[in-house]
């Protein structure tokens, strides 16, 4: 046979199966798949051995087709009778390539058609081992019926993954249906586990590199949320040496075929420069292109700029519904801003009740200013408990290091020297006054240099008093 370079990649696309006395027949078979770019794998090997056996069920490990070449010669071939026994193990297609036809041959195949349920048969003749659509067509169907093969076993088992009440067998079949499809290259399946695979090194139960795996080789499939998926972790140095270059390469892909979360990705990048060089206007016109692509993010970085002018024309009005819109799908940073301009009246009619509405939905979510806001709209409907509670809260030290503002601690120096919410305590006013005033605060420093004056929470001291006016 003729020298060839034969596939020995993870996924070859066909293993072709012969006798070693039709060679002439399977060069011509050969000839028209190198000439298609299809990928193959065949072993010219005479006499069956078992590390020649070996070899061979390796390299079906990876097949996605088997393609045989159906002779007189191979219908008594033990190694064909081995592939054929491999390929029905591996639920993959088989492709039958004849020049001739015998009452034989016709057994054989009647055989092949009761043991495989997913068999393209297709005749060459000598005539026609020049034409190429034969092998074309065959082998296009034979893809055809894996990927609905393989799509099948994805959807079912993601079906039983997202079902209730599945048991722990059914979990584990419906993960070894999902790897199936992935092994046949179907690329949904191999994204899936990359998404598993990302998971589970997030939180320590497995490397990187298996997620990454999946990701690359569905990125090269068309896996437009895998090109995207990598980008992020190209940017966030998550699995790879941080490089925001090769991220923005990456996310434009997934952008140019209409990922709205890629659009919105590298509008961020684009706003900070990060990886690309900064440019806050076109930044304002990508925010506008994800949220046409139904990436909600954008509203808030859209609102932001109606609200102060910046990089697009001031609209209020139009900041205002933007919040809202980002209010709608639970974005704590919207409740805070409705909530104020609820407040003030800005962009949207004043309305108290609406304001302290939404101001609670962020103190809940542990967000400081919502949670003083809503303790002053309290305070002046004099429920003072409450109120003192959600300054309290306002006060505690947060997990990101922030704390309490200069506000927060007035306030709650009122309380302790007014007794509103809280035993009245003069000492313990003056430390908070003292608190605030370091923060800069005009009216605490007041407050401090009145408590000095009078002696009110602390001895007399006209020198501090003095200072601190």
């Amino acid at each position: 046979m003729k020298r060839r370079k034969l596939y020995d990649g993870t996924k070859p696309f066909a293993y072709v199966a012969f006798n070693c006395h039709d060679t002439v027949i399977t060069e011509n078979l050969l000839d028209e798949l190198e000439k298609n770019g299809y990928r193959f794998w065949l072993n010219s090997k005479i006499e069956p051995s078992e590390s020649e056996l070996k070899e061979i069920s390796e390299k079906m490990n990876s097949a996605c087709t088997t393609v045989l070449v159906l002779t007189q010669n191979s219908i008594t071939d033990k190694i064909i009778d081995f592939v054929i026994m491999r390929t029905i193990q591996k639920r993959i297609p088989l492709v039958v390539y004849m020049t001739a036809e015998t009452p034989e041959i016709s057994a054989y195949l009647n055989v092949l058609l009761e043991k495989i349920g997913n068999v393209v048969v297709f005749r060459v003749w000598e005539q026609q081992f020049k034409s190429s659509s034969a092998v074309r067509n065959a082998l296009s169907s034979a893809k055809g019926l894996l990927e609905n093969q393989s799509k099948y076993y994805f959807e079912s088992g993601l079906r039983i993954l997202q079902s209730t009440g599945a048991s722990r067998e059914q979990m584990t079949n419906a993960m070894k249906s999902i790897t199936y499809a992935a092994a046949n290259e179907y690329y949904p399946a191999m994204s899936f586990l990359g998404d598993v695979s990302l998971e589970k090194a997030r939180n320590g139960y497995e490397s990187y590199s298996i997620a990454i795996m999946y990701y690359k080789a569905a990125s090269e499939l068309g896996s437009i949320h895998s090109i995207y998926t990598l980008g992020c972790m190209l940017a966030d140095g998550e699995g790879f040496a941080k490089n925001s270059s090769m991220a923005v390469t990456y996310l434009k892909i997934a952008a140019q075929n209409g990922y709205p979360d890629a659009q919105y990705r590298l509008a961020v990048m684009t706003d900070k420069g990060d990886g690309v060089k900064i440019d806050r206007v076109e930044a304002s016109t990508m925010y506008k292109k994800a949220l046409k692509s139904g990436d909600r993010r954008a509203y808030m970085n859209l609102a932001y700029r109606y609200l102060y002018g910046d990089m697009l024309a001031k609209d209020e009005h139009k900041a205002a519904e933007y919040f809202l819109e980002a209010a709608k799908d639970g974005n704590v940073e919207a409740y805070l801003e409705i909530a104020k301009l609820y407040r003030a009246g800005i962009g949207i009619a004043r309305n108290e009740n609406l304001s302290a509405e939404y101001f609670l939905k962020a103190a809940q979510a542990d967000i400081a200013e919502a949670q003083y806001y809503y303790a002053l709209y309290l305070q002046k409907h004099k429920n003072y408990v409450e109120a003192f509670r959600w300054l309290q809260a306002a006060a505690r030290e947060r997990k990101d290091g922030k704390e309490a503002s200069a506000e927060t601690l007035y306030a709650i120096a009122q309380c302790y020297e007014k007794g509103r919410g809280v035993e009245q305590d003069r000492k313990t006013a003056f430390l908070y006054y003292y608190a605030a005033a370091e923060k800069g605060s005009e009216r605490a420093r007041s407050a401090v240099s009145e408590c000095y004056r009078k002696g009110i929470g602390v001895p007399v001291n006209k020198r501090a008093a003095v200072f601190f006016e």
